[in-house]
């Protein structure tokens, strides 16, 4: 419920800044957010992780696409600091509500993620071991090579190094 007064809150700034700025404001822009705010309110129940997925498949559209970044630009053009600054409030919003509608799923999350973070450490730990050992046995190899080439390879310095 918190996020959703937020989100009516930001709304209502929105609608006061365009009532502050009646002549400056441009209508396509107020009715983006305007539109942009009382959806992301309405659907905010619906905000998870499986919806998500379905929205991404969605955004391949291209006619949606064209229009979602004819929107972004639209917003980003704007004169106005505060329009970009509501936008911005309204993805938090919609992201922080999508955090917490999929709160359920950490307990599917965590025991797979935990495990593959782990796995990923593992690797890191033996690959950087293997490339300092390499580096070791070149020099190694160098240092032979070199007393052999010289003549100075006795027993002693093979194992100097």
């Amino acid at each position: 419920m918190e996020i959703r007064y937020k989100l009516f809150e930001t709304r209502d700034k929105l609608r006061n800044f365009k009532l502050e700025n009646i002549d400056a404001c441009d209508n396509e822009t107020f009715d983006l957010l305007d539109e942009y705010a009382s959806k992301t309110i309405n659907m905010l129940p619906l905000y998870n992780f499986s919806n998500l997925y379905y929205a991404s498949k969605v955004k391949r559209d291209e006619k949606l696409s064209s229009e979602i970044s004819k929107h972004t630009e639209l917003i980003k053009n704007s004169k106005f600091d505060e329009l970009r600054k509501i936008d911005k409030d309204i993805t938090r919003a919609a992201v922080k509500s999508l955090l917490v509608n999929s709160g359920g799923w950490i307990y599917i999350i965590v025991p797979i993620v935990i495990p593959i973070i782990l796995l990923i450490f593992a690797i890191a730990m033996i690959t950087h071991s293997y490339s300092k050992l390499k580096s070791k046995l070149i020099v190694s190899s160098y240092k032979m090579s070199y007393a052999g080439a010289t003549g100075a390879y006795n027993s002693h310095l093979m194992y100097e190094f």
